[in-house]
C-alpha cells in the first residue's frame, strides 16, 4: 500500500517521514475498523436523544447462535442511559433455539421471521411485530433472508 501511495505522489514527497507516519496511522485505523465489528452512524443530541441511521448499520456476528451466520448489532443500550435496548438482527436460511431471560419485541423489516413455540410456528412479515416474554423457550428461524429490529428490556439483555 505504501508503494501505491508513493507512486501517485510527486517525486519531492515520496521519501517523506511524515508520509510514512500518515500511512501507518491510516493502516491502523483501517485495521481497528475491521476489528470493531458491528457499527452504525449515530447522532446524539445534548439532551440524550439518539438517532441511529438504519441504512448504515453494519452487522456483527452473534456468538449465541452456535456458529451460525447470524448478524447482530446493538444500536441503543445502557451506554445511552437507557433502560431498554434496541438493535438489528439478520440472517439467511437458518434457525437456532433461544430462551429469553428478558422481554423482547421484534419488528420485521425484510423477509419472514419464523418463531416456533412448542409445535407451532408463527410467521412474521414486513411490518409485523412479535412480543416474546421473559422465560420463553423458542426457535428463531427463516427459510430465506430476514432482517428485523429488536427492542429488549432490560437494556443489558446479553448479561441476563
Amino acid at each position: 500500500m505504501k508503494k501505491a501511495v508513493r507512486d501517485k505522489l510527486p517525486a519531492a514527497h515520496q521519501n517523506s517521514s511524515l508520509l510514512d507516519q500518515l500511512i501507518e496511522k491510516a493502516l491502523k485505523e483501517l485495521q481497528h475498523q475491521d476489528e470493531a465489528g458491528p457499527s452504525c452512524e449515530r447522532e446524539k443530541a445534548p439532551n440524550g436523544v439518539v438517532l441511529v441511521r438504519g441504512s448504515s448499520v453494519k452487522p456483527g456476528k452473534f456468538d449465541g447462535a452456535g456458529g451460525k451466520p447470524i448478524g447482530l448489532t446493538d444500536v441503543i443500550g445502557a451506554a445511552d442511559n437507557s433502560s431498554i435496548a434496541a438493535g438489528y438482527m439478520q440472517w439467511e436460511n437458518c434457525s437456532f433455539p433461544w430462551t429469553l431471560n428478558y422481554d423482547e419485541i421484534d419488528v420485521v423489516l425484510e423477509g419472514e421471521l419464523h418463531i416456533t413455540c412448542g409445535n407451532k410456528t408463527h410467521i412474521g412479515k414486513p411490518g409485523d411485530v412479535f412480543f416474546i416474554p421473559k422465560g420463553a423457550a423458542i426457535e428463531f428461524g427463516s427459510p430465506g433472508k430476514v432482517r428485523f429490529v429488536y427492542v429488549t428490556y432490560p437494556a443489558d439483555w446479553s448479561a441476563q
